[in-house]
């Protein structure tokens, strides 16, 4: 099998997440595409059950008329990010080992015919609307949401731009209210005391909701604008502050989220 430079095979051990930092419509991503190993299917008679654990997966698509903390506000195309997130979803479901959760999906200022949900549909997707913004200019606020989820006891958001190569069962059973990717070259969450090996990156973390998290943090963003919030680090900063306050942080070992991003 051939490798992407700088990916070791996968021995068990290896990453469960793979993070794509370049448009799929790119003649590169045409090219590397071909050398993801190809993830396991399970039978198609075969038929997980409904989790009944409390837990579940989450992703977004956030639409505001400024600003440029998500993917789709820097490359402009919607169409991109729903064909992302409908391979995030499939990758989700096509290493799912122990049951089948509920994927939800927050949606904020997204009006779309149909016909454009029914492959999402087909994997079960559930569509959670925000009637506004959270702030205005800075889409990655509107994760905050997933907070007020207080029916599930864990969730595990996803950006749209990872693909999943490894069952990602285990990271629910951390024990903290928080449990986080690491960030291998962040420097901003210094500002609040977060070690190196603590600092983490909101493109995969596994949360616990809670009302008074939400309305704590939800103060935080709405005492700053929208150019303080992208200055500071966007809510990525805000999380790991907040939950390395109370002690109740986990940063994921780096082997959880792979980003090829990085050199």
């Amino acid at each position: 099998m051939r490798r992407l430079p700088g990916i070791p095979r996968s021995r068990g051990s290896g990453s469960a997440a793979w993070r794509l930092k370049i448009p799929p419509t790119s003649k590169q991503w045409r090219q590397d595409s071909a050398l993801v190993p190809r993830v396991p299917m399970p039978s198609p008679t075969t038929r997980l059950r409904a989790c009944n654990d409390g837990t579940a997966y989450a992703s977004m698509l956030s639409i505001h008329a400024s600003g440029n903390s998500t993917f789709m506000a820097r490359h402009g195309s919607l169409a991109t990010v729903l064909s992302m997130l409908l391979v995030l979803v499939r990758s989700v479901r096509r290493t799912e080992r122990r049951c089948r959760r509920d994927f939800i999906l927050i949606c904020v200022n997204v009006a779309l015919p149909a016909v454009f949900w029914e492959p999402f549909d087909r994997e079960g997707i559930i569509r959670h609307t925000l009637a506004q913004p959270i702030l205005a200019g800075v889409p990655t606020a509107d994760k905050l949401e997933l907070l007020k989820l207080t029916q599930y006891r864990k969730i595990m958001f996803i950006d749209s731009d990872v693909l999943v190569v490894d069952a990602l069962d285990d990271l629910f059973e951390r024990t903290q209210d928080l449990s986080i990717a690491h960030h291998p070259y962040d420097m901003v969450q210094a500002q609040c005391g977060v070690a190196p090996r603590q600092r983490g990156v909101s493109a995969l973390y596994v949360i616990s909701p809670n009302q008074t998290d939400f309305h704590e943090l939800r103060s935080y963003f709405q005492d700053k604008n929208a150019w303080q919030m992208h200055r500071s680090g966007s809510e990525q900063t805000a999380l790991v502050c907040h939950y390395k306050a109370s002690s109740r942080l986990d940063t994921l070992p780096c082997s959880v989220l792979f980003d090829l991003g990085t050199p």
